[in-house]
């Protein structure tokens, strides 16, 4: 998934984003995201219904970061706080 604030908006829970994401990861693919494009992965989950995300490290944007970059009252969610969910 590509950076951008409106990846925040668009994927977390759209359902052709995460079957696309379903179909590749469940046969063994690579699914990837750079800078806010993390927001698509954040609902994704695999064939036993856990969070894809659940079983590896990723990098975002911190609490901290979102309200230095005047962003906190622009986006939907905080990355920090949804990832540790």
């Amino acid at each position: 998934f590509t950076g951008g604030h409106g990846v925040i908006f668009d994927f977390p829970d759209n359902k052709y984003a995460q079957n696309a994401i379903n179909d590749i990861y469940n046969h063994g693919g690579i699914v990837s995201a750079v800078c806010h494009g993390i927001a698509g992965l954040l609902n994704a989950k695999n064939s036993k219904g856990r969070f894809i995300i659940d079983q590896y490290h990723l990098t975002g944007f911190s609490n901290v970061e979102d309200v230095l970059a005047n962003r906190k009252n622009v986006v939907p969610f905080k990355f920090e706080d949804e990832i540790k969910r």
